[in-house]
């Protein structure tokens, strides 16, 4: 199913980080909506090891031509030396969410390269 509607998500090491991440993306109106949820526990590979930490969850809402302009802001000046970036698609919701986001998203014909 095709859909111009996006959850992106990505885990940082601070609340201080999610906000200016926040803070930045939706200065920039690059997603209508961001989730930051603290304290959760990531355990992953890294180097050879098995690592755990406590991190936040950035949950970001938005549409298919600000994708590439919200990746960039949040990897710009993301901590992490191999940040995550997660894109999937929203195929079913609200149309009164859908239109929300319309009106408080960046216009696409404002839109920059």
């Amino acid at each position: 199913m095709e859909t111009d509607y996006f959850i992106c998500m990505t885990t940082v090491n601070s609340e201080k980080e999610a906000n200016t991440i926040k803070n930045i993306v939706l200065s920039k109106k690059l997603t209508a909506c961001v989730n930051i949820i603290s304290g959760v526990t990531s355990a992953y590979h890294w180097r050879g090891s098995i690592k755990e930490e406590k991190e936040s969850i950035m949950i970001f809402k938005t549409k298919k031509y600000l994708l590439e302009k919200l990746k960039h802001e949040v990897l710009v000046v993301h901590s992490y030396e191999i940040p995550e970036f997660i894109v999937m698609p929203i195929v079913d919701g609200g149309l009164h969410f859908f239109s929300w986001m319309d009106r408080e998203l960046l216009p696409e014909h404002e839109v920059k390269d």
